[in-house]
């Protein structure tokens, strides 16, 4: 079985899978984590607790700043390749050996086994290739049959599919 896609990239797409990786990575937890650790700063600073609040407070900053640089690197990244992109147009071929893509950028082909993990979202899947590096398939135009082969592929045997409800 092979399927031939043929997706569009636009603006949209792209500030799309940066929140979705957000999202996936960080998400409302990150949120909630630093509020918390706010408060007990605050907490800890109005009863002078010497060097637990500065500790407190250089470890409530780091974790901020982290969850800050990952959009931030993510976004230049994504946004970086949309704009070398003489033609936003990607043509996808999925077959039972591998997945290729072909842009005005370059040309990639690759095993199924060198994606990790899938993150499935409403608007984009993210298909990871390590930790911090994915593919952005945005689903529009892309058949229920097309999904569930590259879900099967990725998810057998080694490949972890999540799936996130957006909000």
């Amino acid at each position: 079985m092979s399927y031939e896609l043929v997706l569009r990239f636009d603006e949209a797409t792209c500030r799309a899978a940066v929140a979705r990786y957000w999202q996936g990575q960080f998400g409302w937890r990150t949120i909630v984590e630093v509020s918390i650790g706010t408060v007990i700063l605050i907490v800890a600073a109005t009863y002078s607790m010497g060097w637990l609040t500065g500790a407190l407070g250089a470890l409530v900053f780091m974790y901020a700043a982290l969850s800050f640089y990952a959009y931030v690197y993510q976004r230049k990244r994504i946004f970086g390749l949309y704009r070398m992109m003489k033609d936003p147009e990607v043509r996808w071929t999925l077959n039972e050996n591998s997945l290729a893509t072909k842009s005005s950028v370059g040309y990639s082909e690759m095993p199924w086994s060198s994606i990790t993990e899938l993150w499935k979202f409403s608007d984009v899947w993210l298909l990871f290739v390590s930790r911090n590096a994915f593919i952005t398939l945005p689903l529009d135009g892309v058949s229920d049959s097309a999904k569930a082969f590259l879900e099967r592929k990725i998810g057998s045997p080694q490949g972890k599919v999540r799936n996130f409800r957006t909000e």
